[in-house]
C-alpha cells in the first residue's frame, strides 16, 4: 500500500514492478496503471523502484510518482502518472534529484501537498520530498539526533494529522522507537519528540490513532495501542507483514470514469 488520499488507495507489488493499481474500495472499482520500462542502462544495474502517491490541488488531479535507479549507478529516472490523462510522462530528468539518492526504506507519506520518503546520504539520513504541484524535489532534515545516523537501526515516516512524523528505531538494552513530529512544515528546528515506546525486535510502529496514540505491530503479530503513559491491546492479530495503517475516508473518486475495472484486483 503506497498511500491513501480522499478514499483512493494506491497499491503496488514489490516483487512485480509493473503492477500499480489505484483502487476505490467504497465503490469497488480500480484502474491498473500501464507502467513504462526503465531505460536499458538502468535495467542492467539491478533497478530499484520507489513510488509516491499524491494529489495536485492546483489541477485537482491524482498523481503517482515513480523513481527508478540502478543500485550500481547514479543514473535515475523520474516518471509521473496523471489519473486525468491515464498516461505517464518523463519530463523530470535525473538532474532534478538533489543527490544521487539511495532510498533505504520504502515508507511513504503524503502531507502538505508533497510525498515524502526516508533517504540515506553517506552515513546520515534525510527526508526527500516531491511537491505534486510544482513537481520539484526538496530535502528536509530530520532531527539533529537522527541526521547523523549513529546507532539508528531504521527510520520511517507517517502522517500525524497534517504533520510529518518520524519513527526512529534504536537498539540498546531493549529495542525502542522514538516518535517525532515536525510542528512547522519544512523547519528542522520544529521537530518535537512526543514519547518513546519500548518494543520487540521484530515489532513495527504502524501509525497514529485519532487519539494521538501509536499503533504497534508486536513480535507476536498482535496490535497494541501505545500512548505516553498507556498501553492497550487492540485485539487484532494477523501475519507479520499484513498490516498497514493509513488515513481513509470514503469517496466516489473513479465513479463514472472510462476504462475502470470492477471486481477482484488480483
Amino acid at each position: 500500500m503506497v498511500g491513501s488520499i480522499n478514499g483512493l488507495i494506491c497499491l503496488s507489488h514489490e516483487l512485480r514492478e509493473k503492477l500499480i493499481i489505484l483502487w476505490n474500495p467504497a465503490i469497488d472499482k480500480y484502474v491498473r496503471l500501464p507502467v513504462p520500462a526503465p531505460a536499458r542502462s538502468i535495467r542492467s544495474h539491478s533497478p530499484e523502484c520507489i513510488l509516491g502517491f499524491g494529489f495536485d490541488s492546483r489541477t485537482y488531479d491524482y498523481k503517482v510518482v515513480r523513481i527508478v535507479y540502478g543500485l550500481n549507478t547514479f543514473e535515475s529516472e523520474v516518471d509521473v502518472y496523471e489519473l486525468s490523462t491515464g498516461m505517464w510522462r518523463s519530463s523530470i530528468g535525473s538532474a532534478a534529484l538533489p543527490y544521487p539518492m539511495i532510498v533505504c526504506h520504502t515508507s511513504h507519506v503524503f502531507v502538505n501537498g508533497a510525498s515524502h520518503w526516508i533517504a540515506r546520504r553517506g552515513n546520515g539520513y534525510l527526508i526527500l520530498s516531491f511537491d505534486m504541484c510544482s513537481e520539484v524535489f526538496k530535502v528536509m532534515m530530520p532531527p539533529d539526533a537522527v541526521a547523523n545516523g549513529g546507532p539508528v537501526l531504521r527510520l520511517s515516516v507517517a502522517p500525524f494529522g497534517d504533520y510529518v512524523s518520524l519513527f526512529e528505531y534504536r537498539c540498546g538494552t531493549i529495542m525502542s522507537c522514538c516518535i517525532w513530529v515536525m510542528k512547522e512544515y519544512g523547519v528542522a528546528s520544529s521537530w518535537t519528540r512526543l514519547f518513546i515506546v519500548d518494543i520487540g525486535r521484530r515489532s513495527k510502529v504502524l501509525g497514529f490513532r485519532k487519539t494521538g496514540e501509536v499503533v504497534v505491530r508486536m513480535d507476536d503479530c498482535s496490535l497494541v495501542s501505545y500512548g505516553p503513559n498507556s498501553k492497550k491491546d487492540i485485539g487484532i492479530s494477523a501475519k507479520q507483514y499484513s498490516f498497514r495503517l493509513v488515513p481513509y475516508l470514503e469517496s466516489l473518486v473513479l465513479l463514472g470514469r472510462k476504462n475502470i475495472l470492477k471486481g477482484p484486483i488480483m
